[in-house]
């Protein structure tokens, strides 16, 4: 449950990152248009750090060599 909650107030602190930078908008069509483009664009970025995640749960899963 933390991972999930630690996600979604990742999304909410790019959105408010972005719409607080834009300022106000002339319509309700351009805050839904920015917010899905803002989204797009968070999405692709998972998509690299799940590589890189399951390369470290690999790493991390594999016997290590004790020493006797």
């Amino acid at each position: 449950m933390v991972y999930t909650i630690n996600a979604i107030e990742s999304i909410h602190s790019q959105l408010r990152k972005i719409t607080e930078a834009r300022g106000h908008f002339p319509s309700d069509n351009t805050a839904t248009k920015l917010t899905w483009l803002a989204l797009r664009n968070i999405a692709a970025d998972w998509g690299r750090a799940a590589k890189e995640w399951r390369n470290a749960i690999t790493s991390s899963q594999s016997p290590t060599a004790i020493d006797s």
